[in-house]
C-alpha cells in the first residue's frame, strides 16, 4: 500500500540512508540544509524499520511533498532491500559499515552486504554516496561491484586518497567543526570531528537536488548540535557535559575520546560509561581498544558494569 501510494506522487524525490551509525544525524542534517527549497518529510526520532517508514508514508505523507528522507535500520539481511523496494531511492547515503551489532549478523561480511542493499535495490538513474573512511565499507562495495561491475551511480567521500569527494583540515576550534570538502572550507556550531563525514554526506545530497554552493555553506555555519544527539552542556558552575550515550560503537566511541581530548579550557576529565553492546566475539577487542585510549586522555574512569574493568590497562588505577 505504501509503495502503491507513492507511485502517486511522481516528482517526489526519495533519499535513503542507512549505515552501521551516522543514519539520524545524516538525515537531519539534510532535512536541515533543504527544507527552504523544498517541502520535506523525513522519519521521526529513530524510526527506521519496514513498518514505521510503511505507517509514515501512509499516514504522513502528502502530494505537496517534494522530497522524502528516510532513515533505513537492519538486524538482518533483507530488510533494506524491503525497504528499498516499497520506496525505492533516488538518492541513496552509506554512512557507515562498522562493526556495531555484528553479533546480530554473524559477520562483518554480512552485515556488509546487508547494508550494500541501500545501493543495489535504489533506483535504475540513482546517485548514491558512500563514506570510504568506514573500516568495512569497501566490503560493502566489493559485494556490489560483483552484481554491478559497471555501476557507476557511486560516489565515494572521506579522507582516503581514493574518494571521489575529498574531506581534509577536519579539526576543532573553539569547540566547533570545521572542515574542507572539495577544497572548500565549511564552518559550523557543530560539537564533534565525527560529524565532519555526516555534514558531507548531506552537503552532497544537497548538491545533488540543485543547491548552491553559497546557500549550503550558509546554512552548515547556522548547523548545531540541537539537531542531533550528542550534545556539549555548560553547566552554570563551569564545568561540561558530553552527553554522547544515544548510541555507542567503537568508531563513536574513538571519536568521542578525541573531542574530548580537542575541548578547550578542560582542567579535568571524567568519562562515565557502560560499555558498548552487540559486538559478539569482538567485545574484548574493541573495549581494551577504547579503554586504552580513554586511559591517555581521562583523568578518572567511572565505569558502571564492574566486568568492563577487565579491560582497562593494567597501570590505570583510577
Amino acid at each position: 500500500l505504501a509503495h502503491i501510494k507513492l507511485a502517486h506522487i511522481p516528482n517526489l524525490t526519495v533519499v535513503g540512508i542507512t549505515g552501521s551509525y551516522g543514519k539520524s544525524s545524516t538525515k537531519d542534517f539534510i532535512d536541515y540544509l533543504i527544507k527552504e527549497d523544498f517541502q520535506t518529510l523525513k522519519t521521526p526520532t529513530n524510526i527506521n524499520t519496514e513498518i514505521g517508514i510503511a505507517k509514515l508514508i501512509l499516514t504522513k505523507i502528502k502530494k505537496h511533498h517534494q522530497v522524502l528522507i528516510l532513515e533505513m535500520g537492519a538486524l538482518s539481511q533483507g530488510e533494506i532491500r524491503k525497504m528499498c523496494k516499497m520506496a525505492p531511492p533516488h538518492i541513496s547515503v552509506l554512512t557507515a559499515v562498522d562493526s556495531q551489532h555484528l553479533s546480530l549478523f554473524g559477520s562483518l561480511d554480512n552485515l556488509a552486504k546487508a547494508k550494500s542493499e541501500i545501493l543495489l535495490y535504489m533506483r535504475p538513474d540513482a546517485k548514491a554516496f558512500v563514506n570510504l573512511d568506514a573500516p568495512a565499507t569497501k566490503k560493502s562495495l566489493k559485494h556490489v561491484y560483483s552484481k554491478s561491475p559497471l555501476d557507476m551511480r557511486i560516489q565515494t567521500y572521506g579522507t582516503h586518497q581514493k574518494a571521489n569527494h575529498q574531506i581534509g583540515d577536519i579539526q576543532m576550534k573553539k569547540n566547533k567543526l570545521q572542515f574542507r570538502l572539495d577544497k572548500k572550507s565549511y564552518k559550523s556550531q557543530v560539537y564533534g570531528v565525527q560529524f565532519a563525514h555526516n555534514l558531507t554526506a548531506s552537503i552532497l545530497v544537497a548538491q545533488a537536488l540543485g543547491l548552491k554552493h553559497e546557500t549550503i555553506k550558509e546554512r552548515v555555519s547556522k548547523l548545531d548540535n540541537q539537531l542531533i544527539s550528542t550534545q556539549l552542556v555548560k553547566h552554570p558552575k563551569g564545568f561540561y557535559i558530553l552527553n554522547d550515550s544515544y548510541n555507542s560503537n567503537p568508531t563513536g566511541f574513538l571519536s568521542a575520546l578525541d573531542n574530548l581530548n580537542q575541548t578547550d579550557n578542560t582542567k579535568k576529565k571524567y568519562l562515565l560509561s557502560s560499555g558498548m553492546f552487540e559486538l559478539g566475539k569482538k567485545s574484548s577487542y574493541y573495549h581494551r581498544k577504547v579503554f586504552k585510549q580513554a586511559a591517555k586522555y581521562c583523568d578518572v574512569l567511572i565505569l558502571t558494569k564492574p566486568h568492563l574493568q577487565k579491560y582497562l590497562p593494567r597501570n590505570f588505577k583510577k
